[in-house]
């Protein structure tokens, strides 16, 4: 049951720090400097986390493993991060944002327009 449990209480929790942070990110910053700061401090969570929990040891060697999701991801997330800024900064609330932006995706998946099935 844990095993189920845990990766959803993440997903919860990390969304709600997530949101929080992301409307009370100063208006004042240039957007690309704060996101620019919070991927430099996930980069170094993410590689401090690799050496914490991967079996091999060797970070260089991983990025020939990845296939183009690792190279597309990170365009995606950064417009993902500066949508959302942009979005709390127009002066949307987080109630009336997050559960439309979090349907969208799971109902392109219900109507099939993309498989959540690995190839």
């Amino acid at each position: 049951m844990w095993k189920m449990l845990w990766p959803i209480l993440m997903v919860v929790a990390s969304n709600t720090i997530y949101n929080i942070c992301s409307k009370s990110t100063p208006r004042e910053v240039n957007g690309f400097a704060s996101l620019t700061v919070t991927y430099t401090v996930a980069a170094v969570c993410a590689a401090a986390l690799f050496y914490v929990t991967g079996e091999q040891k060797s970070l260089a060697a991983e990025p020939g493993r990845t296939n183009w999701t690792a190279w597309v991801l990170g365009p995606a997330i950064v417009g993902l991060e500066f949508g959302f800024l942009c979005v709390y900064r127009a002066g949307w609330k987080i109630k009336a944002i997050s559960p439309p932006a979090l349907r969208c995706p799971v109902c392109c998946w219900r109507w099939g327009f993309c498989s959540m099935e690995r190839p």
